[in-house]
Protein backbone atom coordinates (compact mmCIF):
# COMPACT_ATOMS: atom_id res chain seq x y z
CA UNK A 1 0.00 0.00 0.00
CA UNK A 2 2.92 2.16 0.59
CA UNK A 3 4.76 1.47 -2.31
CA UNK A 4 1.53 2.64 -4.46
CA UNK A 5 1.05 5.90 -2.76
CA UNK A 6 4.48 6.37 -3.30
CA UNK A 7 4.38 5.45 -6.94
CA UNK A 8 0.79 7.64 -6.97
CA UNK A 9 2.82 10.74 -5.85
CA UNK A 10 5.65 10.52 -8.22
CA UNK A 11 3.25 9.88 -11.31
CA UNK A 12 1.16 13.24 -9.82
CA UNK A 13 4.93 14.80 -9.54
CA UNK A 14 5.50 14.35 -13.00
CA UNK A 15 2.28 15.37 -14.33
CA UNK A 16 2.64 18.68 -12.50
CA UNK A 17 6.10 19.28 -14.06
CA UNK A 18 4.85 18.45 -17.76
CA UNK A 19 1.87 20.88 -17.23
CA UNK A 20 4.06 23.52 -15.64
CA UNK A 21 6.64 23.46 -18.49
CA UNK A 22 3.48 23.27 -21.34
CA UNK A 23 2.91 26.71 -20.23
CA UNK A 24 6.80 28.01 -20.92
CA UNK A 25 5.93 28.26 -24.77
CA UNK A 26 3.29 30.66 -24.28
CA UNK A 27 5.70 32.88 -22.48
CA UNK A 28 8.04 32.87 -24.80
CA UNK A 29 10.73 30.72 -23.26
CA UNK A 30 11.09 28.24 -26.72
CA UNK A 31 9.54 24.94 -27.23
CA UNK A 32 10.12 22.98 -23.48
CA UNK A 33 10.50 19.10 -23.37
CA UNK A 34 10.90 17.00 -20.36
CA UNK A 35 13.21 14.02 -21.76
CA UNK A 36 14.49 12.27 -18.77
CA UNK A 37 12.54 11.28 -15.57
CA UNK A 38 14.62 9.31 -12.90
CA UNK A 39 13.04 10.07 -9.13
CA UNK A 40 15.18 7.01 -7.55
CA UNK A 41 18.22 8.78 -8.23
CA UNK A 42 16.31 12.73 -8.20
CA UNK A 43 17.65 13.37 -11.36
CA UNK A 44 15.93 14.97 -14.29
CA UNK A 45 16.52 16.16 -17.64
CA UNK A 46 14.50 18.81 -20.12
CA UNK A 47 15.31 19.42 -23.66
CA UNK A 48 14.55 23.02 -25.29
CA UNK A 49 14.12 23.81 -28.79
CA UNK A 50 14.30 27.61 -29.68
CA UNK A 51 15.41 28.67 -26.07
CA UNK A 52 14.73 32.60 -25.65
CA UNK A 53 18.39 32.86 -23.61
CA UNK A 54 20.48 31.89 -27.04
CA UNK A 55 18.47 34.31 -29.10
CA UNK A 56 21.05 36.49 -30.51
CA UNK A 57 23.84 34.82 -29.75
CA UNK A 58 26.90 33.83 -31.50
CA UNK A 59 28.41 30.55 -31.51
CA UNK A 60 30.27 30.50 -27.93
CA UNK A 61 32.36 28.66 -25.61
CA UNK A 62 30.31 27.49 -22.89
CA UNK A 63 26.34 27.80 -21.95
CA UNK A 64 24.33 30.91 -21.68
CA UNK A 65 21.06 29.86 -20.79
CA UNK A 66 21.08 30.87 -17.27
CA UNK A 67 17.85 32.97 -16.86
CA UNK A 68 16.02 29.20 -18.52
CA UNK A 69 18.25 26.94 -15.54
CA UNK A 70 16.96 29.19 -13.01
CA UNK A 71 13.26 28.91 -13.87
CA UNK A 72 13.31 25.00 -14.30
CA UNK A 73 15.05 24.56 -11.02
CA UNK A 74 12.13 26.93 -9.68
CA UNK A 75 9.53 24.75 -11.13
CA UNK A 76 10.67 21.34 -9.96
CA UNK A 77 11.28 22.97 -6.15
CA UNK A 78 7.36 24.52 -6.33
CA UNK A 79 6.82 20.41 -7.33
CA UNK A 80 8.85 18.58 -5.12
CA UNK A 81 9.14 20.93 -2.40
CA UNK A 82 12.85 20.51 -2.21
CA UNK A 83 15.95 22.62 -2.87
CA UNK A 84 16.26 22.05 -7.10
CA UNK A 85 19.85 22.25 -8.72
CA UNK A 86 20.07 22.59 -12.64
CA UNK A 87 22.90 22.35 -14.97
CA UNK A 88 23.16 23.17 -18.67
CA UNK A 89 24.63 20.53 -20.47
CA UNK A 90 23.82 21.03 -24.21
CA UNK A 91 23.45 25.05 -25.35
CA UNK A 92 22.15 25.78 -28.82
CA UNK A 93 24.68 29.02 -28.54
CA UNK A 94 27.69 26.80 -28.77
CA UNK A 95 25.95 24.95 -32.22
CA UNK A 96 24.39 21.88 -30.55
CA UNK A 97 20.83 21.53 -31.99
CA UNK A 98 19.09 22.21 -28.55
CA UNK A 99 19.47 23.11 -25.34
CA UNK A 100 19.57 20.41 -22.25
CA UNK A 101 19.23 20.81 -18.65
CA UNK A 102 20.13 18.48 -15.66
CA UNK A 103 18.21 18.65 -13.17
CA UNK A 104 19.35 17.33 -9.62
CA UNK A 105 17.30 17.64 -6.24
CA UNK A 106 18.59 17.27 -2.82
CA UNK A 107 16.92 16.56 0.69
CA UNK A 108 16.54 19.93 2.03
CA UNK A 109 13.59 22.68 1.49
CA UNK A 110 14.27 25.61 -0.67
CA UNK A 111 13.70 29.38 0.55
CA UNK A 112 10.27 30.87 0.76
CA UNK A 113 9.25 32.60 -2.53
CA UNK A 114 6.78 35.23 -1.89
CA UNK A 115 2.91 35.68 -2.90
CA UNK A 116 2.55 37.50 -6.14
CA UNK A 117 0.80 40.73 -6.05
CA UNK A 118 -3.27 39.35 -7.28
CA UNK A 119 -4.34 41.41 -10.12
CA UNK A 120 -7.92 41.52 -8.60
CA UNK A 121 -7.08 44.59 -6.50
CA UNK A 122 -9.70 47.10 -6.22
CA UNK A 123 -9.88 50.42 -7.60
CA UNK A 124 -7.42 48.59 -10.81
CA UNK A 125 -8.06 48.89 -14.25
CA UNK A 126 -6.37 46.53 -16.83
CA UNK A 127 -6.70 46.46 -20.49
CA UNK A 128 -6.23 43.44 -22.73
CA UNK A 129 -2.72 43.17 -24.65
CA UNK A 130 -3.05 41.88 -28.17
CA UNK A 131 -0.36 39.04 -27.91
CA UNK A 132 1.01 36.57 -30.73
CA UNK A 133 2.00 32.80 -29.79
CA UNK A 134 3.55 30.75 -32.37
CA UNK A 135 3.54 27.28 -30.44
CA UNK A 136 5.41 25.33 -33.13
CA UNK A 137 8.52 27.91 -32.13
CA UNK A 138 7.46 28.45 -28.72
CA UNK A 139 7.76 32.38 -29.01
CA UNK A 140 5.28 35.15 -28.66
CA UNK A 141 5.12 38.41 -30.72
CA UNK A 142 4.13 42.01 -28.91
CA UNK A 143 3.91 45.16 -30.96
CA UNK A 144 5.68 43.75 -33.69
CA UNK A 145 8.79 42.73 -31.73
CA UNK A 146 9.56 38.95 -30.17
CA UNK A 147 9.13 39.09 -26.57
CA UNK A 148 9.03 36.79 -23.51
CA UNK A 149 6.78 37.34 -20.36
CA UNK A 150 8.24 37.64 -16.90
CA UNK A 151 7.42 38.40 -12.99
CA UNK A 152 6.86 42.02 -13.21
CA UNK A 153 9.50 42.07 -9.87
CA UNK A 154 12.02 39.27 -11.47
CA UNK A 155 14.22 42.23 -13.06
CA UNK A 156 14.67 44.03 -10.31
CA UNK A 157 15.39 40.86 -8.05
CA UNK A 158 18.21 39.55 -10.90
CA UNK A 159 19.70 43.32 -10.96
CA UNK A 160 19.93 43.14 -7.12
CA UNK A 161 21.64 39.59 -7.13
CA UNK A 162 24.23 41.54 -9.95
CA UNK A 163 24.90 44.45 -7.62
CA UNK A 164 25.27 42.10 -4.37
CA UNK A 165 27.94 40.20 -7.05
CA UNK A 166 29.62 43.04 -8.68
CA UNK A 167 28.78 46.40 -7.20
CA UNK A 168 26.97 49.26 -8.77
CA UNK A 169 28.79 47.90 -11.94
CA UNK A 170 25.50 46.36 -12.45
CA UNK A 171 23.70 49.87 -12.91
CA UNK A 172 26.54 50.84 -15.88
CA UNK A 173 25.67 47.26 -17.48
CA UNK A 174 21.72 47.45 -16.97
CA UNK A 175 21.76 51.24 -18.37
CA UNK A 176 23.64 50.03 -21.56
CA UNK A 177 21.43 46.52 -21.64
CA UNK A 178 18.03 48.99 -21.74
CA UNK A 179 19.81 51.26 -24.57
CA UNK A 180 20.92 48.73 -26.93
CA UNK A 181 17.21 46.72 -26.34
CA UNK A 182 15.45 50.05 -26.58
CA UNK A 183 17.09 51.22 -29.79
CA UNK A 184 16.30 47.51 -31.47
CA UNK A 185 12.80 47.24 -30.49
CA UNK A 186 11.75 50.80 -31.26
CA UNK A 187 13.43 50.58 -34.99
CA UNK A 188 11.52 47.29 -35.49
CA UNK A 189 8.22 49.24 -33.87
CA UNK A 190 5.84 50.48 -37.03
CA UNK A 191 9.30 51.75 -38.54
CA UNK A 192 6.88 53.74 -41.60
CA UNK A 193 5.20 55.45 -38.84
CA UNK A 194 8.21 56.41 -37.02
CA UNK A 195 9.57 58.23 -39.84
CA UNK A 196 6.17 59.93 -40.80
CA UNK A 197 5.28 61.22 -37.38
CA UNK A 198 9.71 62.77 -37.14
CA UNK A 199 9.10 64.66 -40.35
CA UNK A 200 6.34 66.49 -38.65
CA UNK A 201 6.82 66.87 -34.89
CA UNK A 202 9.68 64.92 -32.77
CA UNK A 203 7.34 66.24 -29.70
CA UNK A 204 4.47 63.61 -31.17
CA UNK A 205 7.35 60.80 -31.92
CA UNK A 206 8.43 61.45 -28.18
CA UNK A 207 5.15 60.94 -26.83
CA UNK A 208 4.27 58.10 -29.03
CA UNK A 209 7.16 56.56 -27.90
CA UNK A 210 6.25 57.26 -24.04
CA UNK A 211 3.30 54.96 -25.02
CA UNK A 212 5.59 51.92 -24.86
CA UNK A 213 6.74 52.66 -21.35
CA UNK A 214 3.75 51.60 -19.57
CA UNK A 215 2.79 48.71 -22.10
CA UNK A 216 5.78 47.10 -21.34
CA UNK A 217 5.41 46.77 -17.40
CA UNK A 218 8.06 50.02 -16.64
CA UNK A 219 5.18 51.87 -14.69
CA UNK A 220 3.02 55.29 -15.75
CA UNK A 221 4.99 57.62 -17.80
CA UNK A 222 4.18 61.44 -18.34
CA UNK A 223 6.28 63.97 -20.58
CA UNK A 224 7.33 66.91 -18.11
CA UNK A 225 9.34 69.18 -20.14
CA UNK A 226 10.62 69.03 -24.12
CA UNK A 227 13.18 71.21 -25.62
CA UNK A 228 13.46 70.61 -29.65
CA UNK A 229 16.04 73.38 -29.42
CA UNK A 230 17.99 71.85 -26.81
CA UNK A 231 17.29 68.36 -27.69
CA UNK A 232 16.15 67.72 -24.00
CA UNK A 233 13.29 66.39 -22.23
CA UNK A 234 11.94 65.15 -18.26
CA UNK A 235 9.82 62.30 -18.31
CA UNK A 236 8.59 61.60 -14.48
CA UNK A 237 7.52 57.35 -14.03
CA UNK A 238 5.61 56.73 -11.35
CA UNK A 239 5.60 52.85 -10.23
CA UNK A 240 8.18 51.93 -11.82
CA UNK A 241 9.16 48.29 -12.29
CA UNK A 242 12.62 49.14 -10.90
CA UNK A 243 12.41 51.04 -7.50
CA UNK A 244 9.41 48.49 -6.37
CA UNK A 245 10.37 46.70 -3.05
CA UNK A 246 12.94 49.07 -2.29
CA UNK A 247 12.71 51.60 1.15
CA UNK A 248 15.79 53.36 1.38
CA UNK A 249 18.47 53.07 -1.15
CA UNK A 250 21.20 55.46 -1.29
CA UNK A 251 21.14 55.40 -5.11
CA UNK A 252 18.98 56.18 -8.45
CA UNK A 253 17.82 51.94 -9.36
CA UNK A 254 16.13 52.55 -12.38
CA UNK A 255 18.88 52.17 -14.36
CA UNK A 256 18.05 50.18 -17.42
CA UNK A 257 14.76 52.39 -17.38
CA UNK A 258 17.38 55.22 -17.91
CA UNK A 259 18.95 53.28 -21.00
CA UNK A 260 15.17 52.49 -22.50
CA UNK A 261 14.74 56.21 -22.58
CA UNK A 262 18.07 57.02 -23.81
CA UNK A 263 17.67 54.68 -26.54
CA UNK A 264 14.69 55.93 -27.35
CA UNK A 265 15.97 59.35 -27.83
CA UNK A 266 18.47 58.84 -30.08
CA UNK A 267 16.14 57.48 -32.24
CA UNK A 268 13.59 60.55 -31.51
CA UNK A 269 16.68 63.06 -32.43
CA UNK A 270 18.77 60.77 -34.62
CA UNK A 271 22.03 62.02 -32.47
CA UNK A 272 23.54 60.50 -29.52
CA UNK A 273 21.50 61.30 -26.24
CA UNK A 274 22.26 60.38 -22.84
CA UNK A 275 19.94 60.31 -19.94
CA UNK A 276 20.29 60.53 -15.89
CA UNK A 277 17.75 59.77 -13.01
CA UNK A 278 17.61 62.69 -10.80
CA UNK A 279 14.76 61.21 -8.78
CA UNK A 280 13.73 57.72 -7.37
CA UNK A 281 10.68 56.59 -5.78
CA UNK A 282 13.38 53.62 -4.25
CA UNK A 283 15.05 56.79 -2.50
CA UNK A 284 12.17 57.83 -0.79
CA UNK A 285 10.86 60.11 -3.75
CA UNK A 286 7.36 59.95 -4.85
CA UNK A 287 7.88 59.54 -8.22
CA UNK A 288 11.16 58.79 -10.42
CA UNK A 289 12.65 61.66 -13.05
CA UNK A 290 14.36 61.05 -16.01
CA UNK A 291 16.52 64.07 -17.63
CA UNK A 292 17.30 63.04 -21.45
CA UNK A 293 19.89 65.31 -23.57
CA UNK A 294 22.05 66.07 -26.22
CA UNK A 295 25.32 64.01 -25.28
CA UNK A 296 27.67 65.60 -27.07
CA UNK A 297 26.22 69.22 -26.24
CA UNK A 298 26.36 68.38 -22.86
CA UNK A 299 29.36 66.69 -23.01
CA UNK A 300 31.29 69.26 -24.57
CA UNK A 301 30.17 71.90 -21.80
CA UNK A 302 31.52 69.50 -19.11
CA UNK A 303 34.66 68.32 -20.31
CA UNK A 304 35.70 71.76 -20.86
CA UNK A 305 34.89 73.16 -17.35
CA UNK A 306 36.80 69.81 -16.21
CA UNK A 307 39.66 70.52 -18.39
CA UNK A 308 39.89 74.21 -17.01
CA UNK A 309 39.66 72.51 -13.44
CA UNK A 310 42.56 70.08 -14.49
CA UNK A 311 44.73 73.18 -16.18
CA UNK A 312 44.36 75.14 -12.95
CA UNK A 313 47.26 72.47 -10.70
CA UNK A 314 46.99 69.96 -8.48
CA UNK A 315 44.75 68.09 -10.19
CA UNK A 316 45.89 65.19 -12.32
CA UNK A 317 42.07 64.32 -13.71
CA UNK A 318 38.69 64.67 -12.93
CA UNK A 319 34.97 63.37 -14.03
CA UNK A 320 31.32 63.27 -13.56
CA UNK A 321 29.67 60.28 -13.24
CA UNK A 322 25.86 59.41 -11.66
CA UNK A 323 25.53 58.55 -8.59
CA UNK A 324 24.70 54.88 -9.39
CA UNK A 325 28.47 54.68 -11.29
CA UNK A 326 27.54 55.38 -15.03
CA UNK A 327 29.74 58.06 -16.88
CA UNK A 328 28.96 61.58 -18.06
CA UNK A 329 32.30 63.43 -18.61
CA UNK A 330 35.50 63.05 -18.48
CA UNK A 331 39.14 65.03 -18.75
CA UNK A 332 41.57 62.21 -17.56
CA UNK A 333 45.24 61.43 -18.62
CA UNK A 334 44.81 58.92 -22.12
CA UNK A 335 46.09 55.91 -19.91
CA UNK A 336 43.32 55.86 -17.37
CA UNK A 337 40.33 54.16 -18.36
CA UNK A 338 37.30 56.27 -17.68
CA UNK A 339 34.70 54.07 -17.06
CA UNK A 340 36.75 52.13 -15.14
CA UNK A 341 37.38 55.19 -12.62
CA UNK A 342 33.34 55.38 -12.40
CA UNK A 343 32.85 52.16 -11.33
CA UNK A 344 35.60 51.87 -8.56
CA UNK A 345 34.68 55.54 -7.51
CA UNK A 346 30.65 54.11 -7.13
CA UNK A 347 31.77 50.92 -5.50
CA UNK A 348 33.29 53.19 -2.99
CA UNK A 349 30.84 55.71 -2.27
CA UNK A 350 28.37 52.81 -2.20
CA UNK A 351 30.30 50.96 0.45
CA UNK A 352 30.74 54.47 2.23
CA UNK A 353 26.92 55.00 2.45
CA UNK A 354 26.20 51.60 3.45
CA UNK A 355 29.01 51.51 6.16
CA UNK A 356 27.10 55.34 7.70
CA UNK A 357 23.76 54.13 7.13
CA UNK A 358 24.79 51.14 9.58
CA UNK A 359 26.59 53.58 11.94
CA UNK A 360 23.30 55.76 11.92
CA UNK A 361 25.73 58.52 10.39
CA UNK A 362 24.63 61.21 8.08
CA UNK A 363 24.98 60.91 4.68
CA UNK A 364 28.42 61.39 3.37
CA UNK A 365 29.63 65.18 1.94
CA UNK A 366 33.02 63.83 0.35
CA UNK A 367 35.07 61.21 0.31
CA UNK A 368 38.94 61.42 0.42
CA UNK A 369 41.75 58.00 -0.54
CA UNK A 370 45.28 59.33 -0.28
CA UNK A 371 48.32 57.13 -1.47
CA UNK A 372 51.77 57.51 -1.46
CA UNK A 373 51.53 58.76 -5.50
CA UNK A 374 48.18 60.52 -5.22
CA UNK A 375 44.92 60.96 -4.15
CA UNK A 376 41.33 60.15 -4.80
CA UNK A 377 37.93 62.55 -3.33
CA UNK A 378 34.70 62.07 -4.57
CA UNK A 379 32.17 64.79 -3.85
CA UNK A 380 28.67 64.79 -4.29
CA UNK A 381 27.96 67.73 -7.41
CA UNK A 382 23.92 68.01 -6.56
CA UNK A 383 21.40 66.40 -9.20
CA UNK A 384 22.42 63.00 -8.58
CA UNK A 385 25.85 63.37 -9.72
CA UNK A 386 29.47 62.68 -8.51
CA UNK A 387 32.46 64.84 -8.90
CA UNK A 388 35.93 62.74 -8.75
CA UNK A 389 39.48 63.80 -8.95
CA UNK A 390 43.12 62.40 -9.31
CA UNK A 391 45.21 64.80 -6.97
CA UNK A 392 48.85 65.01 -7.72
CA UNK A 393 51.17 63.54 -4.75
CA UNK A 394 52.00 67.31 -3.75
CA UNK A 395 48.34 68.60 -4.20
CA UNK A 396 47.36 71.23 -1.80
CA UNK A 397 44.09 69.73 -0.38
CA UNK A 398 42.58 72.85 0.52
CA UNK A 399 43.30 74.15 -2.79
CA UNK A 400 41.43 71.60 -4.52
CA UNK A 401 38.56 70.81 -2.12
CA UNK A 402 37.79 75.09 -2.51
CA UNK A 403 38.10 74.35 -6.85
CA UNK A 404 35.53 71.17 -6.15
CA UNK A 405 33.11 73.29 -4.59
CA UNK A 406 33.31 76.12 -7.48
CA UNK A 407 33.28 73.38 -10.44
CA UNK A 408 30.58 71.47 -8.74
CA UNK A 409 28.95 74.58 -8.64
CA UNK A 410 29.43 75.17 -12.54
CA UNK A 411 29.04 71.62 -13.47
CA UNK A 412 25.25 71.55 -11.94
CA UNK A 413 24.84 75.12 -13.84
CA UNK A 414 25.94 73.06 -16.95
CA UNK A 415 24.02 70.33 -16.37
CA UNK A 416 20.32 72.35 -15.93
Amino acid sequence: MVQQQKQYIKQSQKKEINQLIDLLPSLGYGVVKLTGWNPENNEYLIKVLNCYNTVGYPKTKKPVCYGMSAKLAALFEIVHNKKAECMETRCAAKGDPYCEFRIRLRDEQPGLIQKPRSVQEKNKKYWEAHILFNKIKGEIFFENDNCTIIPRGETPHIKKEFEDMIGTTAHTISYNAGKRASKETLNNYQKGLIKIIALTSKKKLSQQMLKQIPKRGFGKAQMIDFSEEKDFIKFRVTNSMEAQDYEDSEIPECSILTGVIAGAGEIVFNRVMDCIETRCAAMGDPYCEFELYRKKAVEERLQQILHDFVMAGDVEGALIMSKNGILIASCLPPEINAERLAMIASTITGATEKSTSELGRERFYRITVETGEAGLIIRKSGKGSELIVITKPDASLGFVFNEMRIISDKLREAMQ
